[in-house]
């Protein structure tokens, strides 16, 4: 997702920065299709960003924001948190980061990148309003309240939900087999 959402700003006039160090070369080479240039560190990125997207696998998220963190704060920016994580890693993640100074901004993302059908990106937290530029006819930003945790919360409902559905469908599939 971190690839498409990147490509989509890319191609909106959006610079779009990040750091690969220790990252795959299949990271690598998504990000230079993407349009995303590679700035070298993440003290780098942080002194040059005005607002940080975390878009990676959950089990990294609290460690990104741990190595990021020393960096935050001496220019005001906003590190928004995009990743599918439990609202208590969420609100873990935004204390650090508002302690460093920086603002944070609890978010998800469902359906495909943006660039097809419409992207929907729900936002918590009280800086929320801050992302009103994205808004498009290809990301759709969704107001979760100003309680950070809140979008991860609605995150996890959603997945639920839509694995339940398609359980359910297989589940439904199965029977109708063995029914003949």
């Amino acid at each position: 997702m971190g690839a498409g959402v990147s490509a989509y700003l890319a191609a909106n006039g959006f610079r779009v920065i990040t750091s690969l160090n220790g990252r795959s070369e299949a990271t690598k080479a998504r990000s230079e299709r993407a349009g995303v240039v590679d700035i070298g560190s993440l003290e780098a990125l942080a002194a040059e960003a005005d607002f940080i997207f975390s878009i990676l696998p959950s089990s990294q998220a609290l460690p990104l924001a741990e190595e990021i963190a020393p960096f935050l704060g001496w220019r005001k920016q906003t590190f928004v948190d995009l990743n599918a994580i439990a609202p208590s890693v969420s609100k873990l993640i935004g204390d650090l980061v508002e302690a460093k100074g920086a603002t944070y901004i609890d978010g998800a993302i469902t359906g495909p990148p943006p660039g097809g059908r419409s992207t929907n990106f729900y936002l918590s937290g009280p800086a929320r309003g801050s992302l009103g530029f994205l808004a498009s006819p290809k990301i759709a930003l969704l107001d979760c309240g100003a309680e950070n945790g809140k979008a991860s919360a609605l995150k996890m409902c959603v997945s639920a939900s839509t694995k339940a559905r398609i359980t359910t469908y297989l589940m439904a599939l199965a029977a109708a087999k063995k029914m003949g």
